[in-house]
């Protein structure tokens, strides 16, 4: 089912490209060739205009509309993608499209072994979701991530303004790939800090953390 709703666009997609091409040589070629030769074409030929546009519409509508399907199932896969605000909208675009074809495409088996409707698809796009945020985890952007000397100054800033001590003692420094930070910690104090923006997401003491 899922894998011919993506053979029913293609084919779609070539009807229309047939019906657009064909309305053009007749409103273009055919139409003013035979008013130069002063030819009346028979009622039905008249009306050939008439329903290539017609049909040209209708099948143009469906396409968008499936377009439009897989693009929204493809940019929820998407949302696994931890470091997709790093990513340019035209890519974001091609991505989320892609995925929502890869969705469709794994639909098709798992409706093999599950024969309830809507839940395959459901399925497969749970399955992609997760793994994107499993790879996010560990594999972001990393000429992005702000510097270990960035994340530190930042936390003595925060930190010098917490205590109003000036000494500052690093005891620990670490990226964190699994949730994108840098862990630091002074003293009895523990920092989180986020290595995409650089924000500081959590901070308490070690017993609170």
């Amino acid at each position: 089912m899922y894998l011919n709703f993506i053979k029913v666009l293609l084919r779609l997609s070539n009807i229309t490209a047939i019906l657009f091409v064909s309305y053009i040589l007749y409103q273009v070629g055919l139409a003013p060739l035979l008013t130069y030769l002063n030819i009346n074409p028979l009622p039905p030929i008249q009306k050939v205009p008439e329903t290539l546009g017609g049909l040209l519409t209708l099948i143009t509508i469906i396409i968008i509309v499936m377009f439009l399907l897989i693009f929204g199932v493809g940019y929820l896969v998407f949302t696994g993608w931890k470091h997709r605000k790093q990513v340019a909208l035209p890519v974001k675009l091609f991505i989320a499209f892609l995925l929502g074809m890869i969705t469709f495409i794994l639909a098709g088996p798992i409706s093999i072994l599950i024969k309830i409707p809507i839940v395959p698809i459901i399925s497969a796009a749970a399955i992609l979701w997760v793994a994107l945020r499993i790879i996010s985890s560990y594999i972001g952007s990393a000429k992005d991530y702000i510097s270990l000397e960035e994340a530190v100054e930042i936390v003595k800033s925060l930190h010098i303004k917490l205590t109003g001590l000036r000494s500052v003692e690093i005891l620990e420094a670490e990226l964190q790939p699994s949730d994108n930070t840098w862990f630091i910690r002074i003293g009895d104090l523990e920092y989180k800090v986020d290595a995409s923006s650089g924000d500081v997401v959590r901070w308490g003491r070690l017993s609170k953390i």
